[in-house]
């Protein structure tokens, strides 16, 4: 099972992110990932299918973006307040080969088996977007996403995201994502 399918409860053909390529912890942490769109894909497969990556899609990879950050800083900041320290905790997210040794790989699944992670992952909903689609997303190309948490108040989680392909911004603005429990 891949390391992203380990994190978030969605699955093929509504996983809409394959790799975290980035992570920067700090007051304003940030994520960077990404997804490949196949000409495969099922969405391009119809007669009526669209020319384009749907813009549904996009804001969906982003949503997702954001719950992977919060479980990731949530992660560490847990780890931070438990005295385990969080300096590899990112490594682990981010490198998905260094799940293959034993050791990394225990680490790993006693962070997943955290009540912190859990809670983040699985209940949590989106409770304001606010995203402008400004260019369409083509078959055969790399959909980077970049999401940055700004700010926490309360149960409530604020978003700076952005997607793009090539260096050129496909689609910004912000997301806020609501916890049924207070994040930390």
């Amino acid at each position: 099972m891949k390391t992203i399918e380990l994190l978030l409860p969605h699955r093929h053909p509504f996983l809409m992110v394959e790799s975290i390529v980035g992570y920067t912890g700090s007051a304003a942490p940030i994520l960077i990932a990404e997804r490949h769109i196949r000409p495969s894909e099922s969405v391009f497969s119809s007669v009526e299918s669209p020319s384009h990556w749907p813009s549904v899609y996009i804001i969906e990879g982003l949503a997702q973006c954001c719950i992977l950050l919060t479980l990731i800083w949530a992660c560490e900041r847990k780890r931070e307040a438990d005295g385990l320290g969080a300096e590899n905790v990112s490594d682990l997210f981010t490198n998905t080969e260094a799940v293959d040794n034993d050791y990394t790989l225990t680490q790993f699944l006693e962070i997943l088996s955290d009540k912190t992670v859990n809670d983040v992952s699985r209940n949590g909903m989106l409770a304001s977007v606010d995203v402008e689609i400004v260019s369409n997303v083509q078959a055969g190309k790399l959909l980077q996403y970049k999401v940055e948490l700004t700010r926490v108040f309360g149960r409530f989680v604020s978003f700076v995201v952005k997607a793009f392909v090539e260096g050129q911004t496909v689609a910004h603005g912000t997301m806020v994502g609501a916890q049924l429990e207070n994040i930390i």
